[in-house]
């Protein structure tokens, strides 16, 4: 295994150029779909939710913790060319605890198998199933719920 991946602060700057790079890839981060909602309305929400937003250096895609309670954040790691994503979520695990003061985090995963292997990885486990909670392309999708002890 190569080194552990940084993770730094985004600058308010940098975040719009990042968000534009993942909805170029087609992606969604922390539940919002890039491609529909406005960038600045996105930034907006998370200033609102007092969401952490990091990146790792060299990379497109961001890494973001959003606080639940005052001990678990949900938690979103977004990297369009997917490698080394189970070391980013473990090195965003550890952050949680020792910049945070986080002791677990949850992550809310549509039903794919193709991801499962990266989380398991990582540190996380299935906590369960939410039988159609996603609404999307005009149909409800179930989600998994996986969390990860950061401490």
């Amino acid at each position: 295994m190569s080194s552990e991946p940084r993770l730094i602060p985004c600058s308010t700057s940098e975040i719009a150029t990042r968000l534009a790079e993942l909805a170029d890839a087609g992606m969604a981060f922390l539940g919002r779909d890039l491609l529909v909602e406005p960038i600045p309305m996105i930034s907006a929400r998370f200033a609102r939710a007092k969401t952490r937003l990091f990146a790792v250096p060299g990379r497109a895609g961001l890494v973001g913790i959003t606080p639940l309670n005052v001990y678990q954040a949900a938690i979103d790691v977004a990297l369009p060319d997917a490698t080394g994503y189970a070391d980013v979520i473990a090195t965003a695990l550890k952050l949680s605890a020792t910049h945070l003061g986080l002791r677990t985090v949850v992550r809310y995963e549509p039903n794919r198998d193709d991801r499962a292997v990266h989380f398991e990885h990582a540190g996380l486990r299935l906590l369960g199933v939410l039988r159609g909670a996603r609404f999307q392309d005009g149909a409800y999708h179930d989600q998994r719920v996986w969390i990860g002890v950061t401490g």
